[in-house]
């Protein structure tokens, strides 16, 4: 039996995603505007695939606990993306930057920044901050 295709990569619905969200602050939880939420989001607007459904929270107690109870944000990505070196990662693929309090703190790949929600809106940081990254569109073998 042939292996299915790839996800699509729809860069103009991922770049609409990440304008829709341009100035929404921060906020917890997958339909709101968390980091994970953000990337999980900009992933399906790209791909039309919605990743992890149960990956979700309201707020940070929440989403602390349920983080624990993964082991990580990395394990996490680690069972539904595959990892890519972070120099091949493309528009749309998910960068993880380091992070004090979740060990990584989730990002979209933009092209030379990364982009994902802050207290005010989207920030963007440059592509060097990347330390790992995911890719969006090869399914988890």
């Amino acid at each position: 039996m042939a292996k299915p295709p790839p996800p699509r990569r729809d860069l103009v619905a991922l770049h609409r995603f990440i304008d829709e969200r341009q100035n929404r602050p921060h906020e917890w939880g997958r339909e709101a505007n968390d980091c994970v939420g953000f990337v999980l989001g900009a992933v399906e607007a790209m791909t039309g695939v919605k990743v992890a459904p149960k990956t979700q929270w309201t707020d940070r107690a929440s989403a602390v606990r349920k983080i624990a109870r993964y082991g990580s944000i990395e394990q996490r990505f680690d069972r539904h993306f595959t990892r890519i070196p972070a120099a091949l990662a493309q528009r749309g693929d998910i960068a993880g930057v380091p992070d004090a309090e979740f060990g990584i703190h989730p990002m979209i790949v933009e092209g030379i920044t990364l982009v994902g929600p802050c207290e005010t809106g989207n920030r963007r940081l440059p592509r060097r901050a990347m330390m790992i990254a995911w890719s969006a569109t090869r399914p988890k073998p």
